[in-house]
Formats: structure tokens, sequence, C-alpha cells
């Protein structure tokens, strides 16, 4: 969306810079906040990169076979990672609401 409203490339690079920094401090965060009063870090750490990967890897290849097997539909591929999210959203709050969780949280 940026580049296809940006009037000039500095006023594009401004952009990029700006995202690029409130990326690495969301990154920062969720890692510290996954990691921080537990006792398990180490492992808490690998499965927030092991997420962050599948999540770089899944999002792409849904895209990419969306836009092979459905070329006559171009906004196939933007539903699926629409699907794709919603149900990564459900996996979260089912996953929040469980007994384990609500027990770790006491």
């Amino acid at each position: 969306l940026g580049i296809a409203l940006a009037p000039s490339w500095p006023i594009l690079l401004l952009a990029q810079i700006g995202y690029g920094l409130s990326a690495g401090l969301l990154y920062q965060s969720s890692l510290f906040y996954s990691m921080a009063g537990s006792e398990t870090q180490g492992e808490d750490g690998a499965a927030h990169e092991a997420f962050i990967g599948v999540g770089q890897m899944i999002g792409p290849l849904v895209v990419f076979c969306g836009a092979q097997f459905a070329q006559q539909n171009a906004a196939l591929p933007v539903w699926l990672v629409l699907a794709l999210m919603m149900a990564g959203f459900v996996a979260l709050i089912t996953v929040a609401c469980s007994p384990h969780a609500r027990a770790a949280r006491r």
C-alpha cells in the first residue's frame, strides 16, 4: 500500500524505514514477553522463532497456490490468507482459554 501511495522515492524510503523500525520493535517485544517470567526461556524462545518461521512459510505458500490454481479469480489468494489468519486467531483464542492456560495465569 505504501508503494502505491508514495508520491516520491524519498517518502517511500522514509515509510519503509518507519515500517522496519516498527516491525523490529514488535518482534523484540513479542520475543521478550514470550520469554519473560518463564523458567523455560530457551524453549519459549525456540517456539516463538518456530511459529514465526512457519508463518513466513505458510503465508506466501497459500498465496502462491491460490494464484496458481485459481488464475481466473484474482481475489482468491487474498481470501485464502484472510481465512488462514482467522484460523490462527481462533487457534490463539482456543489456546488462551484452555484450562491449562487459565491454571498457568493463577
